[in-house]
């Protein structure tokens, strides 16, 4: 139960901090007949949920470049965005629709919920795939605040021929400063920064199912698409 409480925690957290400012800036839900309801919530779902990542993950990724991406300084961005958001709405006059606003928060809050509850997963964390560099990163991004060099790692014992073993397109891959052992990033920065948040989150348990959220996420985006085309 008290796992069960735990995760649930986690969950609702991560719908506040992706729905919130998503559903403030996506626009307003279009009035239509009970018929068209669903699908106007899809359509608006396919719009907030994609657009409260990017404004999570845009600014920290350029605080973190600077390494400030500190977690006061998180909240305080997202706080400016969502402020933001407000006031675009209130000068715009789009309304608020509560029914579709709630759907959407519990639709994060429920994938989430059931991925945590679910078996851990096999996952390769130790390196030399990239899940297991990513998800690397997005803790030292998490616990560090940016993306500096990663110091202090058993790579620096080795002797500079022993370092020349290692390298990005070796087995396996390790991104190696051969001159000083020390690690390096090399993943397209956004992914790590969105681990990084998830961490932050929710801990492990939820960055080792971050592929499995962002993947059932997007299905409204998917299914707004398809509406779309007919």
């Amino acid at each position: 139960m008290v796992r069960i409480v735990h995760e649930l925690g986690i969950a609702l957290l991560l719908a506040v901090r992706i729905a919130v400012p998503g559903l403030l800036w996506a626009g307003k839900v279009e009035r239509e007949s009970s018929c068209k309801r669903f699908s106007q919530l899809i359509s608006f779902a396919g719009r907030a949920i994609p657009l409260g990542l990017v404004l999570n993950l845009l600014p920290s990724l350029c605080v973190a470049q600077f390494g400030l991406w500190t977690p006061v300084v998180d909240w305080c961005i997202w706080g400016c965005v969502c402020v933001a958001g407000v006031l675009f709405r209130y000068r715009r006059g789009h309304g608020f629709c509560v029914c579709a606003s709630a759907c959407i928060v519990v639709f994060i809050a429920a994938v989430t919920l059931l991925l945590l509850l679910l078996p851990p997963r096999s996952e390769w964390i130790a390196g030399g795939w990239d899940p297991g560099m990513y998800q690397n990163f997005s803790v030292v991004v998490s616990e560090s605040g940016g993306f500096s060099d990663i110091s202090g790692t058993v790579y620096e014992q080795l002797t500079p021929d022993e370092r020349a073993l290692f390298g990005r397109e070796v087995f396996p891959g390790v991104p190696l400063d051969h001159d000083s052992g020390a690690l390096q990033h090399y993943f397209f920065q956004l992914m790590p920064v969105c681990g990084a948040l998830f961490h932050r989150m929710g801990g492990l348990p939820l960055l080792f199912r971050i592929n499995q959220v962002l993947a059932l996420l997007a299905l409204p985006t998917v299914f707004a698409f398809l509406g779309v085309l007919g």
